[in-house]
């Protein structure tokens, strides 16, 4: 698998852990669930992380980072104070809208 297929799975896996987690808790996720969710098996989520305990850790750091650039994103541009907490308040809001 090249290099750079390999970080697009990992990438994959995160985000499907995430997404499972949100989904059932930390508690009752399951390997196999992240691997159903994305249509492999185990063994290939196990190939990329060896633990479960290592799958959550990286897809938490995996989100945090995800959060971060939102947060750059939404008010990183230059634009007036109001406008940029505007964008962060719809990053934020529910419903997607401040």
């Amino acid at each position: 698998m090249a290099r750079k297929q390999v970080v697009l799975r990992r990438e994959e896996i995160l985000d499907a852990t995430v997404e499972q987690i949100k989904k059932r808790g930390i508690a009752t996720t399951r390997v196999a669930d992240v691997a159903s969710a994305l249509g492999v098996s185990s063994g290939l989520v196990h190939y990329h992380f060896a633990t479960k305990e290592q799958l959550v850790e990286e897809s938490f750091s995996h989100a945090a980072r995800r959060e971060i650039e939102a947060l750059r994103a939404a008010v990183g541009r230059p634009a007036s104070a109001i406008t940029r907490l505007k964008a962060l308040l719809r990053l934020y809001s529910p419903n997607g809208q401040s």
